[in-house]
């Protein structure tokens, strides 16, 4: 009798067990397909022919020199990315000049309703050096980034600029 019910115990089990996963398989089919089609698709360049970038002369605000980087989300959900940038001959800043480096990187988000924009990335070239570059990455958020998200990052991520007069003029991209 107790070898009967211990059997009957082990096939009930086997039987749940295979239920939950055939109703886990109808789920997740068609949830894997709505995350898919609404994964987010998050582009990033250092050129865009519609934001004019990059410039051919370096740009200066209040905070000092930047060049823009392009970015934008063609998918349905926010996406999340963090930036790397450096510099050769130059510091670098993608928090509105409160931290320089030779490199930094940076948290962002990128929201699935904004068209193209871009983010300045300040640069603080060393004084006597008459050229400098500038470098752009961007990898996935691994802490906290959506399934399925698409990452694009487009050329040119190097700018290479030179010293001219009192300006910064663009000599390289790639």
């Amino acid at each position: 009798m107790a070898k009967n019910k211990s059997r009957d115990t082990i096939i009930t089990v086997a039987i749940i067990g295979a239920i939950g996963a055939i109703i886990a398989g109808y789920y997740q089919g068609p949830l894997a397909e709505t995350q898919w089609q609404e994964r987010p698709q998050v582009f990033l360049s250092l050129g865009s022919k519609q934001l004019d970038l990059p410039n051919n002369v370096l740009q200066k605000d209040s905070i000092g020199h930047y060049v823009g980087i392009a970015l934008w989300n063609e998918g349905q959900s926010n996406g999340r990315v963090v930036f790397q940038a450096g510099g050769i001959n130059a510091t670098v800043s993608l928090d509105e000049g409160n931290t320089w480096s030779s490199e930094t990187s940076r948290n962002m988000i990128i929201k699935s309703d904004e068209s193209k924009r871009s983010v300045p990335l300040y640069i603080d070239p060393e004084q006597n050096e008459m050229t400098f570059q500038v470098w752009f990455n961007s990898i996935d958020n691994v802490n906290d980034f959506p399934p399925n998200q698409e990452l694009n990052v487009f050329a040119p991520t190097v700018l290479t600029f030179e010293k001219d007069n009192e300006t910064y003029k663009l000599i390289s991209k790639r």
